[in-house]
């Protein structure tokens, strides 16, 4: 219903449950236009080795529900994440409490817990693309853009066809007035979705 109402087709949605040191993903996949049929799977995850098993078995499924990537695409989505099971944790709560700053009237507060829980989640994994990137989300959110910038490059040093990181890093830029990089982040956002530089400035 409400992939409806917001004119969204796709609508992906899950649940996970930790046994031991594994984590399992129970995932679902509707299809508006085709609202009957039924797309799901559970898929183990592994942080020791990077989440990378787990993504091409996400992929391999989205394959057979329809939505098939390109092998150039493919390259891009499966780099190592370097997150361990208490980083991932850790993330999860820096991601509710930044959302709850949305609809809590304690902004401030609740922004300033949420990065409490992205450093604890960076003490657990450095190396870590995503944490880097959800945690410059959380601070251009709140128009830190010199931090928010800072965060980002680190993400892109990480993984450097990181589409979030480098889509944060343009919109950053067009808000601190710098054209220039505005437009040279713009290009390589446009590189990793093969997309036309025209297109795309």
């Amino acid at each position: 219903r409400l992939g409806k109402e917001q004119e969204i087709r796709y609508w992906l949605e899950g649940t996970y449950k930790k046994r031991e040191k594994m984590i399992f993903v129970t995932l679902q996949l509707f299809d508006n236009q085709y609202p009957d049929k039924k797309n799901s799977i559970q898929i183990p995850l592994d942080t020791t080795e990077h989440a990378i098993g787990f993504r091409k078995l996400f992929l391999a499924w989205l394959e057979t529900c329809g939505l098939p990537l390109s092998k150039e695409q493919y390259a891009k989505v499966v780099w190592p994440e370097k997150m361990t099971n208490n980083g991932l944790d850790f993330l999860g709560q820096a991601l509710l409490t930044t959302y709850h700053d949305y609809f809590s009237p304690k902004f401030e507060k609740n922004h300033e817990e949420s990065i409490n829980w992205f450093d604890k989640a960076l003490t657990q994994s450095p190396e870590s693309y995503l944490i880097h990137d959800l945690k410059g989300w959380a601070y251009y959110k709140n128009k830190n853009y010199k931090k928010a910038l800072k965060s980002f490059q680190t993400a892109v040093e990480l993984n450097k066809n990181g589409l979030g990181a480098l889509s944060g890093m343009m919109w950053c830029y067009i808000y601190t007035n710098d054209q220039k990089k505005a437009i040279e982040f713009a290009l390589a956002k446009a590189d990793v979705r093969n997309e036309s530089h025209e297109k795309a400035t």
